[in-house]
């Protein structure tokens, strides 16, 4: 990588590089684009920063890049794109872009991992009955689950009924 700037009118142009350019800084010359900054035109003054939802890590990038599916970047100028919260995702796809998390619904989890591209139901045996849980969990004792991706546990309860003959009648008794 040739190194060497040159001033042209006042504006900077990298010699041998054009997929990076530089600033000029009205001194000692040009410089690269810090990160989180970008320029992909020759002969600019100033980099711009990068938009919500992209991202440049290194010095002197020529363009920004979007984030990928599970990180979001919420500010102008992101110099490195940051991961959904775990119960949260973002698939790559989103058209809302890349500037926020949308939480995993009812029934549904990331299983604890952060960056996660989409949800998964939550297993048999194991709920989640809020919306953006991190990780399902298991049914309580007395209570099941059996299909999965459900937000609530079934709650079986345990009856006996007894009959027996008093003061002439019969009598049902029925208890948990």
């Amino acid at each position: 990588l040739h190194t060497a700037y040159r001033r042209q009118r006042q504006m900077c142009i990298r010699d041998s590089d054009y997929r990076t350019f530089s600033e000029f800084d009205g001194t000692a010359g040009c410089r690269e684009c810090l990160p989180g900054s970008a320029n992909n035109n020759t002969g600019q003054a100033t980099c711009a920063l990068c938009a919500k939802g992209s991202e440049a890590p290194l010095p002197g990038a020529f363009e920004c890049t979007p984030c990928a599916g599970g990180f979001v970047a919420k500010d102008d100028g992101t110099e490195r794109c940051t991961p959904c919260d775990a119960g949260f995702f973002r698939a790559a796809n989103d058209p809302r872009g890349a500037v926020s998390c949308s939480p995993c619904n009812r029934g549904e989890s990331t299983g604890g991992a952060t960056g996660a591209q989409q949800c998964d139901k939550c297993d048999e045996g194991t709920v989640a009955s809020e919306m953006g849980t991190p990780e399902c969990t298991p049914c309580d004792a007395g209570s099941a689950q059996s299909t999965p991706g459900k937000m609530f546990s079934l709650t079986y309860f345990s009856f006996f009924s007894y009959t027996f003959y008093y003061h002439n009648r019969w009598i049902n008794v029925y208890a948990m």
